[in-house]
């Protein structure tokens, strides 16, 4: 059964809605004192979840459960799940220190965001990580610090924001970034262990490969990088293994550190 929280007011308070309000927050207007003041958008709760509004859907913002396998529904309190994280406020959705260590996680199949911070310095979360096919944007920080074992990004996506994936450091296999990403953040995987080949998506142009979006990454052996990149961000694969770089001829200029401390035999 739904609990839904009540409107957090009280009279004399009265609630405005405005439609270019950001970051679900609404003004709310005092008769006493004629001021206005922000507060958060409710919350609600559907079991272990606790969720939001999002239009006629919902954004899950909480998680109550113990862990193990977490399986993140589709649908909360009568409504489909668009989003995952509160965002602006940075918080994740998980408190590590109430999960299990080694617990697993399936994302709804429903979502299109995956907010800032989302999961976040969740270290207990492992396993494979696999982003559903309806995402388009993941968020800054979203899985930093998390223990994944493996990732699968979906054709569809588009955007990778800052540290993403930053402190991914138990990521085996290779990276595979699908060719509908046009921007990938700063640190994006950043310390990531990602290993072989890495190839850039032939989508991504210099306006959205960021500086240090794969720095210190050790274990990749090689980069492909697309014609449409003319020129690279500074310190963007600083400290990477590469052995092997694939330049086209497009590319014409370097920023600072783009492959320094890297172990470079072969030019293509």
């Amino acid at each position: 059964e739904n609990t839904e929280t009540p409107e957090p007011l009280g009279a004399p308070y009265i609630r405005i809605t405005h439609e270019d309000d950001a970051d679900g927050v609404n003004s709310v207007s005092s008769s006493e004192s004629g001021g206005l003041r922000a507060v958060p958008t409710p919350t609600y709760t559907d079991g272990e979840w606790g969720y939001e509004y999002n239009g006629d859907g919902a954004t899950i913002v909480s998680y109550s459960g113990a862990g193990g396998n977490i399986v993140m529904p589709n649908t909360v309190g009568g409504r489909t799940v668009l989003a995952v994280g509160k965002g602006g406020s940075g918080e994740s959705v998980i408190n590590n220190s109430s999960i299990s260590a080694n617990s697993t996680l399936t994302l709804p199949s429903t979502i299109t965001h995956i907010n800032r911070s989302a999961f976040g310095g969740c270290t207990n979360l492992t396993g494979p990580l696999v982003i559903p096919d309806s995402v388009t944007n993941i968020g800054n920080s979203a899985f930093s610090q998390t223990k994944f074992t493996s990732l699968s990004l979906p054709n569809g996506l588009t955007t990778i924001g800052d540290s993403a994936f930053m402190w991914g450091t138990s990521f085996t296999g290779e990276l595979v970034i699908p060719d509908s990403v046009t921007y990938i953040g700063s640190y994006a995987f950043g310390y990531a262990t990602f290993s072989g080949v890495l190839k850039l998506p032939t989508g991504l142009t210099n306006s959205g490969l960021n500086s240090s979006a794969f720095s210190q990454c050790p274990n990749f052996t090689s980069v492909i990088i697309p014609p449409s990149i003319t020129k690279l961000p500074a310190s963007v694969f600083e400290r990477c293994g590469f052995t092997t770089i694939d330049i086209p001829p497009t590319l014409t200029e370097m920023g600072s550190y783009s492959f320094a401390y890297s172990h470079v035999n072969d030019l293509i």
